[in-house]
This record gives structure tokens, sequence and C-alpha cells, in this order.
């Protein structure tokens, strides 16, 4: 059973460092052509439609346009919060190296230097650096990816689903709200989560190593990665 379980989380791991490696090399694909060209493919007819919510949509654009930092913190400190008290360490690390990573990605609009978007449509929001990709999606990426990857370990069982759907919304909301604004084109949404699902998947490869670190010893000999990390295993209070 031990030997099955090592080999299963030695599974996971790779898996998890190959979907980071896919994401990553499509990431820099991405990148790449959004250096040459203004737009992709349902670009225009995409954000069109977002525009197209009219003055409706205006308080949920606002909230998520103007309001983004604070939904950030709130939500990192929430989710660091519970998985500390839930002694959930390892886990609390990747929320913090996450958190700590995603500023180190904003260099890449300098060197990508996509255009804003132009046109015939409102602008409604002020911005003077480049468009790819955006650092709204990229920050709501970041911290409700981690809510929807870490659900089990942070809400009873029965509301994991309830919360994933809620965390994706929330990033598909983001999207939406800059696309309204006018400032970002479809793809520079899409290659926003694209960087950022290579981050998460090369933190979730690395988790079995933080791990050990969380608990400060070597693992005993004859003991697996696997045996650490279960000992972590999710709580379901109220499940």
């Amino acid at each position: 059973m031990a030997m099955l379980k090592r080999q299963e989380q030695r599974w996971i791991d790779l898996r998890y460092g190959v979907l980071a490696l896919l994401l990553a090399a499509c990431s820099v694909v991405l990148a790449v052509l959004a250096r040459d060209h203004d737009t992709f493919p349902l670009d225009r007819s995409v954000s069109a439609a977002a525009r197209g919510l009219g003055s409706s949509y205006e308080p949920v654009a606002l909230l998520f346009n103007e309001g983004d930092g604070v939904i950030a913190v709130g939500a990192l400190v929430a989710g660091g919060g519970t998985l500390l008290a839930r002694r959930h360490l390892h886990i609390a690390w990747i929320f913090l190296l996450a958190a700590s990573a995603r500023p180190l990605l904003n260099p890449l609009k300098g060197l990508i230097d996509r255009p804003r978007p132009s046109g015939d449509f409102p602008i409604v929001d002020v911005v003077y650096d480049s468009s790819f990709p955006s650092g709204h999606v990229m920050t709501a990426a970041t911290v409700f990816g981690l809510w929807f990857v870490f659900a089990p370990y942070l809400v009873p069982r029965r509301l994991v689903l309830p919360t994933r759907v809620a965390a994706a919304l929330a990033t598909a909301l983001s999207a939406t709200s800059r696309m309204w604004a006018g400032v970002h084109w479809f793809s520079d949404t899409y290659g926003s989560v694209l960087w950022i699902g290579a981050l998460l998947a090369l933190l979730m490869a690395l988790r079995p190593s933080l791990a050990h670190v969380t608990q400060g010893r070597r693992a005993p000999a004859g003991s697996s990665r696997a045996t650490l990390v279960d000992a972590e295993e999710p709580s379901h209070p109220g499940s």
C-alpha cells in the first residue's frame, strides 16, 4: 500500500510538472505572436460582446476594475489565514509564493509591447502601459486560481464545488470587465490565465518538497514524500 501511494504521488507530481511545461510553452508562443500581432482571431468579436453589455454591467466592472486590489488582498488573507489555522503549512507557502511571484510577470508587458485596443468604441479606463498580458486578470487568476485548486483545504466538502464555480466566475468577470472598459483584447485576458496556470502548476509540482520544508525535518529513511503530504490531507469541518 505504501509503495502504491509513493508511485501515485510521483505520478501526480510528474503530471503537474508536464502541465506546467505545456502551459509555459503555450504562454511563450502566445506572447511571441502577440508581439507581432495587435489582435488575434475572435479578439474583436468577443471584446465587442463584452463592451455591448453596456451600463447595466458597470457596477460589476467597477468592482473588478477599481476594487481588484482589495479583493485580491482579502482573498489571499482569508485563504492563508484559514490554511494556517488548519495547519496546512505547505499550502500556505504556496499561497505566499504565488502571490510573491505574480509581480515578477509584470515586465512581460514591456517585453511584448502590444498596443492597447483602439477603434470606434469608448475607453473608460486610463492606462499607459502595454496591453498583453492583462495585469488585472493575472492577479485575479492567481488569487482565484489558488482558491479553485485548494478549495478542499479551505471549505467544507459540500462547499468545494460552489467555491470552485465562484472562483472561475470571478476570473471570467475580471476578464470581461477589462474588455468592457475597452483596454484589453480577449487574447490579453486568456494569455494572462495561461501564464498564471503555468505558475500554479509548477507550484503544485513542488508541493511535496514544500511539505518537507515546512515540517522542518528530513523524511526518515524508507518514508516517502507522499507520507509527508498525506499528513496534511484536507479537513472538512461541517461536511
